[in-house]
């Protein structure tokens, strides 16, 4: 009585890079009811991991690496708001419009632009929808009820150095151009990524200039990223962090191309379904019981990931 069993779960994503971080202490920071933050240390040895922590109070928000004591690709900032009007979060890339504070006298909100790809196989598996290798926001406000606030999103690939590049690679490739572009939507947790329905997108005059914005008429707490639909739905979609696989599918099977330290399989969002470790080359793991899955296995220092669909 009285404590929280409190489940956080990391993912670890990519910007621009092959390698993923390993053995790396992340602060996380949880929010009371009262607006103070209690903050705890845990170590992200995984590609995800959930994390569990003992609390005495059950916290309203909780985020990661809050007083920035690692540098990561994302550009967090914070702003009490706490009158009606436009608050430009240039540092995050992102204006506020706050129309209605309902019946709050000040409104707390933290956005996050991450560098950094939305989903590992850059898509909706099962889908046709292609998801942003570049970037990710996260919105996390201190109360909703009653409050309407809109929003501005800018894209920009209109150079290398900007951020959008691979998104806009990856739009051309299908011969589409940014007004195909929509903004998709995901809750802190339990969702999955959704288009958004209460944004649209601005071209700013020029669909083929590489820059321009989405119009959000409402915003809510949780997680956003730019996506299209390509018309063409993968069934298999992989990463494969070394050069060499690690197996073959065969049908509903894998067969082991190496002897493998370990092999799981997860659901989409991290559930971790089964474990087997010392595999040997040749033997077959099935994976008809688990449908839809993300498989990971390791042998040494390499590792390959897989999202499987089952049809």
């Amino acid at each position: 009585p009285g404590y929280f069993w409190t489940n956080v779960h990391v993912e670890n994503h990519l910007h621009r890079q092959t390698e993923y971080c390993s053995s790396m202490q992340l602060e996380v920071g949880f929010k009371r009811e009262s607006g103070v933050w209690d903050y705890r240390t845990m170590i992200q040895d995984e590609l995800f991991q959930s994390h569990l922590f003992l609390l005495d109070f059950q916290p309203i928000d909780v985020v990661l690496n809050p007083n920035e004591t690692i540098h990561q690709s994302v550009l967090a900032q914070e702003k009490w708001m706490d009158q009606t009007g436009t608050y430009d979060l240039t540092y995050a890339e992102l204006t506020l419009v706050l129309n209605d504070m309902g019946n709050s006298d000040s409104i707390w909100v933290r956005v996050e632009n991450h560098f950094a790809e939305a989903n590992y196989a850059h898509s909706i598996p099962g889908t046709d929808w292609r998801l942003s290798g570049d970037r990710m926001y996260e919105v996390h406000l201190s109360d909703i009820a009653g409050v309407d606030i809109a929003a501005r999103m800018k894209f920009q690939a209109n150079n290398a150095a900007r951020y959008d590049t691979l998104l806009f690679a990856d739009l051309n490739a299908n011969g589409l151009n940014e007004d195909s572009l929509h903004l998709m939507y995901r809750p802190f947790v339990g969702g999955e990524w959704t288009l958004y329905p209460y944004a649209t997108v601005n071209t700013m005059g020029s669909a083929i200039n590489g820059t321009g914005r989405f119009d959000i008429t409402k915003l809510l707490p949780g997680q956003y990223t730019f996506g299209f639909r390509s018309g063409t739905v993968g069934v298999i979609e992989e990463i494969i962090l070394d050069k060499t696989a690690l197996w073959m599918q065969k049908g509903n099977g894998l067969e082991l191309m190496q002897d493998l330290n370990s092999i799981s399989i997860f659901t989409w969002d991290g559930k971790e379904l089964f474990t087997q470790t010392n595999v040997k080359k040749g033997e077959v793991v099935d994976i008809s019981p688990f449908g839809n899955a993300l498989v990971k296995g390791m042998a040494g220092d390499q590792v390959q990931v897989q999202k499987i669909i089952l049809h």
